[in-house]
């Protein structure tokens, strides 16, 4: 009964992944953002669209995931490359994020840590500078945007862009979408592991606008624009973001997804086109991406092998009881016979 009840409920879920990295090689003059810093122009940003039907509405909650492949979250060195400390909002010295490095002092991994730079009128050099948050992990973010529209006769209405929201208050900066970021992540990040970032002129972080406060005045334009130094465009995330908190939470497996943003209203029979824009890069480690809506109930999300296993295990266990009722029939109660057995003898 539970292996059926479990089929049931698999069978009432949703759940559909469109694999979208690959789809389209930009060019440059494609590329939809340009950085120049020094004299130097930075491109990124391929946007390209995937179209796709559904068949039957989707009742809500819908859940949106991003899917990377052979990204390994759980390489030792990599997960530990953080400051839990720094994260709940303690100033920490570089000294002591040493699981960090090279990403703990602006210009570490490429050698240029003596770079100089005024900071609000005090000349220094990156070296005098924490980032904040310090890490691979946090370096290495999630960083591709979706924006979900539904088609009916040509006409396209937004139902989701996902770069529509606070990154640190999660909540949404267009009233009349049908999605939400905040709750994303988990209570117990949100209230406890993830903090407002301490914030003083040592620290190199995303732009402090961001936390209600003035923004640094540098003629440095990474710092001034909140990018990690020397990566025009690449913005140090904040701690706030929920976005963020799913991002450090690193999987244990190759082949992950990670909750994005959750429908609120029902999604509709039709077609739809998701808008994408690509900034993370999987071909260095031979990857790929996808994003995923899906439903779960009462069992969870769509997935037989539960429901196969138990109704496997039942199969055997009824099996095993007919034959022994069998044997038991054949052959008689031996244990009843060897009692009379024994009371002759003791006759």
């Amino acid at each position: 009964p539970i292996g059926v009840a479990l089929i049931l409920a698999n069978n009432d879920a949703f759940d559909s992944e469109y694999q979208y990295s690959g789809k389209k090689t930009c060019t440059a003059s494609e590329l939809e953002y340009n950085y120049t810093v020094d004299g130097v122009t930075t491109s990124q940003g391929c946007r390209h669209t995937i179209e796709f039907t559904l068949a039957d509405k989707i009742t809500a909650p819908v859940y949106m995931y991003y899917k990377l492949t052979n990204f390994y979250q759980n390489h030792r060195r990599y997960a530990k490359s953080r400051s839990d400390s720094q994260l709940r909002g303690t100033e920490v010295s570089s000294s002591s994020m040493s699981d960090a490095e090279p990403l703990t002092v602006p210009g570490d991994y490429i050698n240029a840590k003596d770079v100089a730079l005024s900071v609000n009128g005090v000349n220094t050099t990156y070296d005098s500078f924490v980032y904040n948050p310090a890490g691979l992990v946090a370096w290495s973010m999630f960083n591709d945007t979706f924006a979900l529209y539904r088609v009916e006769s040509g006409v396209r209405t937004l139902l989701c862009d996902s770069t529509m929201f606070d990154v640190a208050t999660n909540l949404p900066t267009n009233s009349n979408m049908t999605c939400k970021k905040q709750g994303i992540a988990w209570d117990s990040d949100v209230s406890a592991k993830y903090k407002q970032p301490f914030l003083s002129n040592s620290q190199w972080t995303a732009k402090r606008s961001l936390f209600g406060q003035a923004d640094v005045v540098s003629n440095n334009a990474f710092l001034q624009n909140g990018w990690y130094a020397n990566e025009s465009g690449h913005s140090v995330p904040v701690p706030l973001d929920e976005d963020f908190m799913v991002w450090m939470r690193t999987s244990s497996l190759p082949e992950f997804r990670k909750l994005y943003r959750v429908f609120t209203e029902d999604l509709q029979a039709g077609e739809y086109e998701m808008d994408i824009v690509e900034f993370f890069d999987v071909s260095s480690f031979g990857g790929e991406k996808a994003f995923a809506l899906a439903t779960v109930t009462w069992a969870g999300g769509k997935n037989e092998f539960l429901a196969i296993a138990y109704i496997v295990v039942g199969a055997i266990v009824l099996v095993a009881g007919i034959v022994f009722i069998i044997v038991h029939k054949a052959c008689g109660d031996r244990s009843q016979k060897a009692i009379e057995e024994l009371m002759n003898e003791m006759k």
